[in-house]
C-alpha cells in the first residue's frame, strides 16, 4: 500500500512538473508571439507614415504641376491674342497702303488729265 502511495505521489509530482513545463512552454510561445506582433505593428506604423508622407509629396507636386499648366495656358492665350492683334494691325496697314496707292494713282491720272486740258 505504501508503494502505491509513493508511486501515486511520484506520478503526481511528474504530472505537476509536466504541467509547469507545459505552462512555461506556452508562456514562452505567447511571449514570442507578442513580440512578433509588436514588431509587425511597428513595421505597419512605419510603412503607414511613409505612405502618408509620399502621398502628401505627390499631392504637392500635383498641385504645382496644375499651377504651372494653368500659367502656361494663360501665357499661350495672351501670346495668341497678341499675334492676332499684330496680324489685324498688319492687315489694316496693308489696306491703308493700298488705299494710298490707289489715291496716288487716281491723283496722278487726274493731274495728267488736267495737264492734257491745259496744254492748249
Amino acid at each position: 500500500k505504501q508503494k502505491r502511495i509513493a508511486l501515486s505521489r511520484a506520478n503526481t509530482k511528474t504530472q505537476s512538473s509536466s504541467l509547469v513545463n507545459s505552462n512555461r512552454d506556452e508562456s514562452s510561445k505567447v511571449e514570442h508571439l507578442t513580440a512578433q506582433l509588436e514588431k509587425k505593428d511597428a513595421e505597419i506604423k512605419a510603412l503607414t507614415e511613409l505612405l502618408v508622407k509620399q502621398n502628401n509629396t505627390l499631392q504637392l507636386k500635383h498641385t504645382q504641376i496644375n499651377k504651372v499648366m494653368k500659367d502656361l495656358k494663360k501665357q499661350l492665350s495672351r501670346e495668341r491674342l497678341l499675334k492676332l492683334d499684330a496680324f489685324h494691325q498688319f492687315e489694316d496697314l496693308l489696306v491703308k497702303v493700298h488705299d494710298q496707292d490707289v489715291e496716288s494713282s487716281d491723283n496722278a491720272s487726274k493731274i495728267a488729265s488736267l495737264k492734257g486740258t491745259w496744254s492748249i
